[in-house]
């Protein structure tokens, strides 16, 4: 008798812990399928999110109302550079605004200094997880070297927007000479003084010989990277080749110097020296032509 009380125990037993794991199961399941609805929602959602600002650089060709509705969505433009999914319809849509006239350009440079310190961030980001990917990066250098000429074509009596111009360009070798990173960092460091000398009017004397000497010399004559040699050449084209005042005062002290910089760097076989690279030569050459 005890042996079939104890059987029927350890049979109910055992019906409560089946039942007890079917719910669990079944619990389970349900969550499982809540979680795949939600990823689904979460899909569905992202998509539109796509398609929504996918519109943005279609509706900023040739737009008629930029003064009223250009600083209600400046914000949300900016804060999508810092999203790497993104960023390409925020550049896509400024460079639309950039190609426009010259009232549409002028609208946008007044929100230069919102943007400038985030295409700054988001173009030397190094992290390899939240840094923007490698095919937006020109773009992004298309979008930092118009905004700041955007910048230069305000008409301001108090010359704020120079103000501004001159403490990004203070601020940017700053961070070049004392903190400039990883080379990663550096070269787009480099990268973004080359933005600017798009315009090179509106540096000063001071700036362009401190981008000659400190910056562009060292990285043609010092170092042995091709790369960095380009950047070099690349940083003194456009001021060669400018017609403003202060590029012709530079090519009247330096062009000599730089000319025979360049010819004894060609002519050099030694080890030490590094302009056996097809592609430095052919900058140096394009340099020399330049004048």
């Amino acid at each position: 008798m005890k042996k079939v009380l104890l059987c029927q125990r350890l049979v109910q037993k055992l019906k409560e812990s089946t039942k007890n794991r079917m719910q669990i199961d079944d619990n389970h399941q349900s969550t499982i399928q809540s979680n795949e609805s939600c990823m689904v929602m979460l899909k569905e959602l992202k998509r539109c999110v796509h398609a929504i600002w996918s519109l943005l650089p279609a509706f900023c060709r040739k737009p008629t109302d930029v003064p009223e509705i250009f600083p209600k969505i400046a914000k949300r433009i900016g804060e999508n550079l810092y999203n790497k999914e993104l960023a390409i319809y925020s550049l896509a849509a400024l460079r639309n605004l950039f190609k426009c006239d010259h009232s549409v350009q002028c609208v946008v440079g007044t929100f230069g200094k919102n943007f400038l310190p985030i295409l700054f961030n988001v173009y030397t980001n190094e992290n390899e997880n939240s840094r923007i990917d490698q095919d937006l990066r020109y773009p992004l250098y298309i979008v930092i070297t118009h905004m700041i000429r955007c910048m230069l074509l305000l008409d301001n009596n108090d010359t704020k927007s120079m103000e501004m111009y001159h403490n990004f360009f203070e601020k940017l070798i700053t961070i070049l000479k004392e903190s400039p990173g990883s080379d990663f960092r550096r070269i787009a460091l480099i990268e973004i003084v080359d933005a600017f000398l798009w315009t090179p009017e509106g540096l000063n004397s001071a700036e362009i010989e401190y981008i000659y000497e400190k910056i562009a010399r060292p990285l043609i004559s010092d170092s042995k990277s091709p790369v960095d040699q380009k950047k070099g050449f690349r940083l003194i084209e456009p001021i060669v080749q400018s017609k403003s005042i202060i590029c012709e005062e530079f090519r009247t002290k330096h062009m000599e110097a730089i000319i025979n910089l360049l010819i004894n760097l060609m002519e050099n076989d030694g080890d030490d020296k590094i302009l056996r690279s097809p592609s430095s030569r052919a900058y140096a050459l394009r340099l020399l032509n330049s004048e």
